[in-house]
This record gives structure tokens, C-alpha cells and sequence, in this order.
């Protein structure tokens, strides 16, 4: 995710690949064609197109774009819209969850994240997240249902004026390797508990327990 998005203190269905629970990332392709939701979520078709994007409906404009808020917050910060993803094993009965390991910067390093990264102005969420997850992890992924957060903007991070959106998705091609921000991958048991089972970065401490409620 963004460099300093969750800053050094703060207060989720998904891709997924073969690999035992807790186990670092060995390989993976995820089945193809899992079913995704009816809603106004963020969605994508799990086809990856010519140019290795995805399509979105993130918010289904006319033109199959998203719309992005970007006006000033209450107060006056100006919003800083994040993305993650929740990559699971399977879109309808997930088992586990890939993290991974911030190596940056010093404050997060060895700190565990949802992978997922800034979602830029005139981007969708759902495009911004394909992106970064081609740019974070290698892979091309179908996007399911969002892990809505707390407020319109999703998940309030330690940075003032950030929020993260959580949305589950589904690697389509590619084997996840960590190539930027993070040291390591990890698939993890998605069970009750599973804030505990690594140190996450403390703002997604809430959305890790949102996750295993929506989707165990």
C-alpha cells in the first residue's frame, strides 16, 4: 500500500492461490469465473483484457467508469483515498487470506497490510486497485464485493484525512511475489482470530475482524 498511507500508529472476499494456512507464497493461480456480487460494489469481469487490466463497474456511470470523491474533507483536509484488497482462496467459500509485509517506510516495516495502494484522480477504486496489484504483487485480479467501512469513504487510516476502501478479490493470472513495499506474502487461516495471528499495521486491525465476519 502507499507509502505512509497508515502512517506509524492508527486505530474485506479475495484473490486466491493454492498454499498451506500461515505458509509464505509459493505459487498461485486462483480458479477463474467465481461468482461476483449484484451490488453496486466494486466488480470486475474475471477475464484479464488484452493489455493485462481489468474492466471495472465500480460505480456504474454510463460509461463504466467510477466516480472518485475528491473534494476537501470536513476541517479541511484534503481526501487521500486508498484501496486494498482482500485476496482470497475462493470468492464463494474463502478459507484463507494473503498479507502482506511492509519492508517500508521504517515506521510500518514488518507490519502486516491488506495490499492495495492510492487510488489517483480521475481513477476508479476498482482500477486503481488492478493496478496496484500488478504493480505490488504481479498478478491480475477479479474484484467482489467491498468490505464497507465506517464512513462514505470507507476505513479512517492514522494519516489524517485518509480512508481505505477494502474489496475482496480473486488473482486470475499470475503468481503473487512481493515486488514493491512488501518483504513478504503470507496466506493466512481466515478464522476468528486472525487479527492476532500476525502483527497487522493497527488501522487494519478493525478491518481484518470485518473481513472474517463477512466472509466466514
Amino acid at each position: 500500500m502507499g507509502e505512509g498511507m497508515h502512517d506509524a500508529a492508527g486505530s474485506p472476499r479475495a484473490a486466491g492461490l493454492p498454499g498451506a494456512a500461515g505458509d509464505a507464497v509459493a505459487r498461485g493461480a486462483a480458479p477463474k469465473n467465481a461468482p461476483v456480487p449484484s451490488d453496486d460494489t466494486a466488480q470486475t469481469n474475471d477475464t484479464a483484457l488484452a493489455d493485462d487490466t481489468a474492466q471495472t463497474n465500480d460505480t456504474a456511470l454510463a460509461d463504466g467508469t467510477a466516480q472518485t470523491n475528491d473534494t476537501a474533507l470536513p476541517d479541511g483536509p484534503a481526501l487521500v483515498q486508498v484501496v486494498g484488497a482482500a485476496i482470497v482462496d475462493s470468492l464463494p467459500s474463502p478459507t484463507r487470506l494473503l498479507a502482506g509485509c511492509r519492508s517500508a517506510p521504517e515506521a510500518l516495516a514488518g507490519q502486516w497490510e491488506f495490499p492495495g495502494g492510492k487510488q489517483e484522480p480521475g481513477e476508479s477504486a476498482g482500477a486503481a486497485l488492478v493496478r496496484e496489484l500488478d504493480e505490488e504483487l504481479g498478478v491480475a485480479v477479479s474484484l467482489g464485493e467491498e468490505i464497507v467501512g465506517p464512513t462514505p469513504h470507507g476505513w479512517p487510516l492514522a494519516k489524517p484525512g485518509a480512508y481505505l476502501r477494502v474489496f475482496t478479490a480473486l488473482i486470475t493470472a499470475g503468481e503473487p511475489a512481493p515486488l514493491q513495499d512488501h518483504s513478504e506474502l503470507r496466506w493466512l487461516q481466515l478464522a476468528p482470530g486472525l487479527e492476532d495471528a500476525v502483527e497487522w499495521i493497527p488501522a487494519d486491525r478493525d478491518i481484518v475482524r470485518a473481513v472474517v465476519a463477512a466472509l466466514r
